[in-house]
């Protein structure tokens, strides 16, 4: 039935600027305001805010992923034009909001204000820069194109969730607040991981009424239709656990934006089934567009006022037990508060123990890993019968510190999924805020070797140092992993290379373990720190409540009764709006 369904758009404009006047009014009453506090009249004007700065904007389209995953490139592939920047040395440092309107391009700044750009100005070193010269803060950039499929869409460009969740923690959970539909993209090269599956879990799905849809990027790297089959079937049964049923686009911006402009595509081989899954994409966004846009209000505003209603009811859950309490009940109420507050110091210790002694197991197994790997390389050192010499003097270096990193990251991924379980136990909203990625370690992998073509005659040392994580350890010892002499038919071997690869390996048994340690050392401290920030939250909210309900509590009986009323009159209230 709901299908048959239409709306008036001007009535229902009509019905939410009365909602709004109504919550104004609320907010504006001074005595009101005065028995349910200030705390809780702040919250309501931001909720008001954010409600009249959504009612205007068209249907919006949030793109998100972890960081490289190439969501700014398939944009750019979605609209047929390169509007958002896609330096692929940089994560994205701004929230992008692609909108219709005359080219321009703007940051947007505190106090309503706007800095125009020109196009050359938005890559990561000149955004850093005029920020830092102009001492404004903004993580915000409006770039308005004049492309005929944003008329109806407004496109949001997120951050890497991995590497920026926490600054941009309030901004993307407000967009994905605000969409319509989200796009989330993951790489085909490292599917799904668990990460990313719980930040669809917790932060997507519970939008009720947001479409969804999931696109496996970089699909231009697989080999062949039958890799390409084998990944789909991954993907389909790790999606299946999460999201059953749940279509997922393998598509590949790179090849779609070569199509486009005619250049040289990067797969021959997959063509005609990226160029097919492309348009289906398209074509699918496309017309989600035109049956929602006229659904857009009423779909937006039920997610908005039930989620205000919900965050707004809870305080006043508190507000009302304060004035319901007995006086004599106080003092217990005081000793629960502060037995609450002891037994979530209490968990953040044992929690803390518990994964510091996982974190030290990991590391052990890493370590173990690693060696393996570094035994099997060396081992197969002395086999290099077909190998061109100057090719393993130019490039067997790389390869060496190439494929120990990229196990050293598979098995950091691989953990910290294991790591992200274990947060989600203790608490969804902890594994949805926590945002655990290793620091850059100071101690890396050395590989010498004397390279005459390389470095006309100087001694080379390749220092790769840790950098993002990848995606799971399956099949990083059966398949191979970065390197290209790893893919390359080796040719004319000398016994004097091999003999100095040989002595390498013995020297990089030495970096191995100081290498793994420092990098699980810092990640351990990463946690930490982020358990402590949550338990400390938890234990601050628990504290303000109290106060809270104390403070209420001591009032006069007559002001309690009348908080009670008022407490009555906004329940009412934001039921009606919320209905």
């Amino acid at each position: 039935m709901e299908q048959n369904i239409t709306y008036n758009i001007e009535e229902l404009h009509q019905q939410l600027e009365e909602r709004l006047d109504e919550l104004g009014a609320l907010r504006r009453n001074e005595r009101l305001s005065a028995l349910l506090g200030a705390p809780f009249m702040t919250k309501v004007k931001e909720w008001e805010s954010s409600i009249r700065r959504q009612k205007d904007i068209p249907f919006t389209i949030v793109v998100c992923g972890e960081f490289k995953r190439g969501k700014s490139s398939l944009i750019n592939a979605l609209l047929g034009e390169d509007v958002v920047t896609t330096d692929v040395t940089t994560e994205t440092i701004t929230l992008n909001r692609v909108c219709y309107g005359e080219h321009s391009n703007a940051l947007v700044l505190a106090g309503g204000k706007r800095m125009l750009l020109t196009d050359q100005q938005l890559c990561r070193s000149e955004l850093e820069r005029i920020l830092a010269q102009s001492k404004e803060t903004s993580y915000q950039l409006e770039l308005k194109r004049p492309i005929e499929f944003l008329k109806d869409v407004t496109i949001i460009d997120t951050p890497g969730l991995n590497d920026s969740l926490l600054e941009f923690d309030d901004m993307v959970a407000d967009a994905l607040m605000q969409a319509d539909a989200v796009v989330y993209v993951f790489s085909v090269v490292y599917p799904l991981s668990g990460r990313e599956q719980l930040f669809l879990k917790t932060s997507v799905l519970p939008q009720k009424h947001t479409e969804l849809f999931v696109v496996g990027n970089y699909t231009d790297m697989l080999a062949n239709p039958a890799q390409l089959e084998r990944m789909q079937q991954e993907i389909r049964t790790r999606m299946d656990t999460l999201l059953p049923g749940q279509r997922v686009y393998m598509l590949s911006a790179l090849d779609e934006r070569c199509r486009q402009l005619e250049e040289e595509r990067p797969n021959d081989t997959l063509q005609k089934q990226l160029e097919e899954e492309f348009c289906s994409f398209r074509k699918q966004v496309a017309d989600l567009i035109q049956e929602k846009k006229d659904m857009v209000l009423p779909d937006r505003m039920e997610r908005m006022m039930s989620g205000m209603r919900e965050e707004l009811g809870q305080e006043l859950d508190v507000i009302e037990h304060g004035a319901t309490i007995q006086q004599d009940a106080l003092s217990k109420e005081q000793q629960s508060a502060k037995q609450t507050c002891d037994e979530i110091f209490a968990k953040q210790n044992e929690t803390l123990h518990a994964l510091s002694q996982r974190i030290e197991l990991m590391e052990g197994d890493s370590l173990l890993w690693l060696s393996e790997l570094a035994e099997q390389m060396r081992t197969e050192s002395c086999h290099l019968d077909d190998i061109d010499l100057e090719d393993i003097r130019k490039y067997y270096a790389i390869y060496c510190i190439d494929t120990l990193q990229e196990a050293l990251n598979r098995c950091m991924d691989y953990h910290t999924d294991l790591l992200y379980d274990d947060l989600d136990k203790i608490s969804e909203e902890l594994s949805r805020k926590s945002a655990l990625k290793p620091s850059t370690p100071q101690h890396s992998f050395h590989f010498k070797m004397n390279n005459k073509t390389w470095t006309k005659g100087d001694n080379v040392s390749f220092v790769i140092n840790q950098t993002q994580l990848g995606s799971s350890l399956v099949g990083v010892f059966a398949t191979g992993v970065a390197g290209g002499m790893r893919q390359r038919e080796m040719k004319n071997s000398r016994k004097s290379v091999i003999a100095d690869i040989q002595q390498q390996y013995d020297k990089l048994s030495v970096t191995l373990p100081a290498t793994v340690k420092r990098t699980y050392d810092q990640f351990a401290r990463q946690i930490q720190e982020q358990l402590h920030t949550y338990f400390s939250d938890c234990v601050s909210k628990a504290q303000q409540q109290t106060e809270q309900l104390l403070e209420i509590a001591h009032r006069a009986a007559d002001e309690k009764e009348e908080i009670l009323q008022a407490v009555r009159s906004v329940r009412s209230l934001l039921d009606e709006i919320a209905g």
